[in-house]
């Protein structure tokens, strides 16, 4: 996974780089390097997000082996096993998002809660893309078992579907975390516009 990672942080880097540069031509005041604090906030929540599912969905880690050693047992104890793990599994991210929002409403109002969702999306396109590694090596699986290649070759192919299944989990998580930023500020906009007094 390590070296899929190797893009998202590189591009993390430069955008945190070329967004301290924009602030500080644009606006070059307080308020200015709270936003720049919001877009880091951000980007490390989205991260850290990132993190937590690659944890939860990785076969490296301890989540998904309990369900794997639940087979032993029979299948009523996977499908259990399996949905405590999943309902466990939304609470860091749902802590990390509270965290993200209330720090950047207290720097930068809603506005910062925006822009923190704009620092969150900025790795997407990297993100994106090591999610199509997915069905790459799914489809190289498929391939391997239909040319009849030997059982050490589809072993290589399905350690690598796995990881393929991760990123594109991590790649859900993304989509989702920034799914809540957006659309919280898409509902403080649709009040400031039609005039609510919900304060």
């Amino acid at each position: 996974m390590w070296a899929l990672e190797k893009g998202m942080y590189l591009a993390a880097y430069l955008f945190l780089g070329l967004s301290a540069v924009l602030i500080w031509v644009l606006f070059n005041s307080a308020f200015g390097w709270k936003v720049y604090c919001c877009i880091v906030l951000g980007l490390v929540a989205g991260a850290a997000i990132g993190k937590v599912t690659e944890y939860f969905t990785s076969f490296d880690f301890g989540p998904v082996s309990s369900i794997k050693d639940r087979a032993y047992t029979g299948p009523a104890t996977v499908v259990i096993q399996g949905l405590g793990v999943g309902m466990i599994s939304t609470v860091a991210p749902t802590v990390i998002l509270i965290v993200t929002i209330l720090a950047c409403n207290a720097l930068a109002g809603s506005y910062g809660v925006s822009i923190a969702a704009v620092g969150m999306l900025a790795t997407l396109g990297i993100t994106l893309a090591t999610d199509a590694y997915g069905p790459v090596a799914d489809n190289a699986g498929g391939l391997a078992e239909m040319a009849g290649l030997g059982p050490e070759v589809r072993a290589k192919t399905d350690s690598l579907d796995a990881l393929g299944n991760t990123t594109a989990a991590t790649g859900k998580g993304f989509a989702i975390g920034s799914a809540v930023l957006t659309s919280l500020s898409l509902l403080v906009a649709f009040k400031a516009q039609v005039g609510l007094g919900l304060d």
